[in-house]
């Protein structure tokens, strides 16, 4: 059995870190907060971990990232706002069936919504996501092919007119980011793209319930992806689930 502590993640310790600062009243709107290479210094863990933390923490809405400039607490950051958030962002790799569970629940319904209240723009922006994955399919294009898949299921949260969904949605791509990576790996290219051009097609033609169940059948293949990765990942690394 895997206790709490062996499962805490670094970027969870990052997060941690920033929280503290926060309440602690070190750390207050509006100021810079250390860079990455401080972070990793000051904390005792990887780069991607920082970086994983702070995507996480900007997706909240904690912190806001300046091109050129660096990473604020931001201006409209609250304490209770930050608390009430910040477990949410506390996922690991143990709890990320239970979160794409959460996303087979919550993005059909969201398609639907999409096909309802989209506009020209948005579906234009879900055509260009699908062509960069036609035309990312090597191995050595994964990662472009992973974010392009990314982006066209936060297009149809955005698209939905909800802020809340929105937000919702870019923590869980946050959090799947490279468990997505992995899915896309073993499962080919080519089948998301086609699975990605059924449910583009459905939305064009109006049929959000048959965009919904297509999407639903996406996420589920996606799940049972990630499932037997973590399975033999846990296997190789000598863990009981149980």
């Amino acid at each position: 059995m895997i206790s709490n502590s062996e499962k805490q993640t670094a970027t969870s310790l990052v997060i941690d870190y920033v929280q503290n600062k926060i309440i602690e009243g070190e750390w207050k709107k509006g100021m810079k907060i250390f860079t990455e290479p401080v972070l990793v210094k000051e904390i005792g863990v990887g780069r991607p971990a920082v970086r994983e933390a702070i995507s996480i923490l900007c997706a909240l809405g904690v912190l806001v990232k300046r091109q050129g400039d660096g990473t604020y607490i931001a201006d409209k950051s609250s304490e209770p706002f930050f608390n009430k958030l910040v477990s949410v962002a506390l996922f690991d790799e143990y709890d990320v069936i239970e979160l794409l569970k959460l996303r087979e629940i919550l993005e059909p319904a969201c398609i639907i919504m999409f096909t309802q209240n989209h506009n020209e723009e948005d579906f234009a922006k879900l055509e260009e996501c699908l062509n960069i994955m036609r035309e990312n399919q090597s191995p050595k294009s994964n990662e472009k092919f992973a974010e392009a898949d990314s982006d066209f299921h936060l297009i149809i949260g955005s698209g939905t007119s909800n802020s809340i969904i929105s937000k919702i949605m870019n923590i869980m791509r946050t959090m799947l980011g490279s468990y997505q990576d992995y899915s896309n790996k073993i499962i080919g290219p080519q089948t998301g793209v086609a699975e990605h051009e059924q449910i583009l097609h459905a939305i064009k033609d109006g049929d959000g319930e048959l965009a919904a169940l297509l999407m639903k059948r996406h996420l589920e293949r996606t799940e049972k992806d990630i499932a037997l990765y973590l399975k033999e990942k846990n296997k190789d690394q000598g863990l009981d689930e149980s």
